[in-house]
């Protein structure tokens, strides 16, 4: 697994291309499996939703069929945005994904599409852009890591820090278990009524992780400014945030 200080670079440090940083943002701060984080279009994910915004996972991307499918459990998962995660999405969406795709976002895009240039080179694979483990484990082991300078790991430990950083502090274990990482296919009659308090326990549970983005690692200048309202208005409190170089902005977006 990562260290805390180790999550928070990966979702902060300047030499992680924005987009990156939220798919590593996904397993982090959500426990999703990459093929699952990569099948996630923008009408999956409700900002409205209160007390946090939720994510619904149904499928789940598969690299070497180039398609999708559903999840590893077979089950859908709704999963509470947290407030970390959220700052970033809108940040994504307001600006980090037109910029890379060259237009704004609709409600039937990816997430997290591959970028045009790679999609452009494609020579084997064809429709739509998703990006597989082979693109984002390949720039994790020859990019991201060796930028960073750290031992090597896997980006499927994003999950597993997930888990372990949330109850070490003080999430319930069965609550993120059995309602945001490894839901079960069979549930009791009982937890198709309980949805409102149901609910609100997870946002709780999720809530209690400790993993925000550290503005030390964000930008190479001094000043750092709030992320702006119109993405507060979205998020509410969160860990996003900017910098007023556009220069600065560039580099934070994806290659």
């Amino acid at each position: 697994m990562f260290t805390r200080e180790e999550a928070e670079t990966l979702i902060s440090d300047v030499r992680i291309p924005l987009d990156r940083q939220l798919v590593y943002a996904f397993g982090l701060l959500a426990g999703m499996r990459p093929g699952e984080a990569a099948a996630l279009r923008w009408r999956h994910y409700d900002p409205t939703a209160q007390p946090l915004g939720r994510l619904l996972v149904a499928t789940s991307y598969n690299t070497k069929r180039n398609a999708t499918k559903g999840t590893k459990t077979e089950t859908t998962k709704t999963i509470p945005v947290h407030s970390t995660l959220a700052a970033m999405l809108a940040e994504w969406k307001l600006g980090g994904w037109a910029a890379m795709m060259g237009r704004p976002p609709t409600a039937d895009d990816l997430i997290i599409p591959l970028p045009p240039a790679t999609v452009a080179k494609r020579t084997k694979r064809e429709g739509e852009p998703f990006r597989g483990y082979d693109y984002s484990g390949k720039r994790w082991r020859e990019v991201d890591l060796p930028a960073l300078g750290w031992r090597e790991r896997q980006l499927y430990d994003t999950k597993s820090t997930f888990i372990t950083l949330a109850i070490e502090d003080g999430a319930d274990a069965t609550i993120i278990r059995d309602r945001v990482t490894h839901t079960k296919v069979k549930r009791s009659a009982f937890d198709g009524y309980d949805r409102g308090p149901h609910w609100e326990a997870t946002c709780r549970e999720v809530s209690k992780l400790r993993i925000a983005r550290r503005r030390d690692l964000a930008t190479g200048v001094a000043t750092v400014t709030p992320i702006s309202n119109e993405v507060a208005s979205l998020v509410g409190s969160g860990g996003g945030f900017r910098t007023p170089d556009p220069a600065v902005n560039s580099r934070l977006l994806y290659h």
